[in-house]
């Protein structure tokens, strides 16, 4: 096999694209089960508090707007905020390293170190519009985004062949 080499710098913009890839990786309740849940919970109080008709359309519309409103705050502005944040926190993630895909598993190489894992240790990969994420757990990964690559349809045909689950 001809080994496949990613070299990559990565951007907050970068980081931000991978945890929104990594959010949808639950079911819709899973990812917004709790906020749906907390909002009904605000407006069913509020609706008994008031003692609004129970035929009245002002609880359910208010339940779909507020939702609605909530989830755009969260993924337009809170998480590019906290990956922001994040991204300037951990250097780590601002130094450019290397990834090499070959008949072994993967190797990482930056200035912190080297990493290689063996196929069996990958844990599933996911791919976006923009980049794959490569996991060694359900919350650990590599990035890689598309733009470092030559030919991203050879990494998604290895990954689909070697790893053990696509999500």
């Amino acid at each position: 096999m001809e080994p496949i080499v990613v070299n990559v710098q990565l951007t907050p913009e970068d980081y931000i694209a991978a945890s929104r890839l990594h959010g949808r990786r639950a079911t819709w309740v899973g990812r917004h089960g709790l906020l749906v849940g907390a909002t009904v919970a605000v407006f069913v109080g509020t609706f008994l508090a008031l003692g609004w008709a129970a035929d009245s359309l002002v609880f359910p519309v208010s339940v779909v707007v507020t939702t609605a409103a909530l989830l755009f705050v969260v993924n337009r502005i809170w998480i590019p905020h906290r990956c922001r944040k994040i991204f300037a926190q951990q250097v780590s993630l601002q130094r450019p390293y290397t990834v090499e895909f070959n008949d072994e598993g993967m190797h990482s190489r930056s200035e912190n170190g080297t990493s290689t894992r063996p196929w069996n240790d990958l844990h599933r990969w996911a791919e976006g519009q923009d980049l794959f994420l490569i996991y060694y757990s359900d919350i650990t990964f590599t990035m890689l985004p598309k733009r470092f690559m030559t030919d991203s349809a050879a990494l998604r045909a290895l990954l689909a062949t070697r790893v053990k689950t696509a999500i």
